[in-house]
């Protein structure tokens, strides 16, 4: 199993990164992966660096979300917590990308991930997408398919939550799919494959 993690800035500079993963799991909360490393050693995870060209694709941004986007930019103190992030920058974007796929994908926020197993992770990342349940909105279906992370300008320790998520929606899921990561300070962007 290998991870790809895209990094994303502003240049659109992408670097990839390829996780080699082998399982020895303990019961352990998202919150408590401080480092990449502490995810990487507790799921004896190795990686090497590559640097790559990525494709791109566009989705049409409204008009309004730019202007939301400017104004809270430009007006707020959107940066000073992980929660201001997340409900300034990082929400509305997502939710703005979603309605693209509302009626295949539902978009999940800080909704509690537990698997009764001890050979897991739990917790409550910061944003899920999911395939959209038959069942109505208030039941999370799988796969779960991308799990988004905020982070206050520590992005190791938020790719740390989010391979970890990674990994255990990958078990959760009850066939094999890719798993995508984002890790985001409302500035910069970085993705991620598992």
């Amino acid at each position: 199993m290998r991870i790809f993690c895209l990094y994303a800035q502003k240049k659109c500079i992408f670097v990839q990164q390829l996780f080699h993963v082998s399982y020895q799991n303990i019961m352990a909360s998202f919150s408590g992966f401080k480092t990449l490393g502490d995810t990487l050693n507790h799921f004896q995870i190795s990686y090497e660096t590559q640097t790559i060209i990525a494709d791109t694709f566009f989705l049409n941004v409204p008009t309004i979300l730019l202007e939301e986007i400017e104004f809270t930019v430009t007006e707020t103190a959107y940066n000073v917590s992980e929660a201001a992030i997340c409900e300034a920058i990082i929400y509305p974007i997502l939710k703005s990308l979603w309605r693209n796929f509302k009626e295949t994908l539902f978009l999940w926020s800080h909704k509690s991930i537990t698997k009764q197993s001890r050979n897991t992770t739990t917790g409550i990342p910061d944003y899920v997408i999911a395939k959209k349940s038959p069942l109505g909105k208030a039941v999370m279906d799988l796969p779960m398919l991308v799990m988004i992370e905020a982070k206050k300008d520590n992005f190791d320790e938020g790719w740390g939550q989010c391979v970890a998520q990674m990994h255990t929606v990958q078990n959760l899921n009850k066939e094999e799919y890719i798993i995508y990561g984002i890790v985001s300070n409302g500035d910069s962007w970085e993705f991620g494959q598992l």
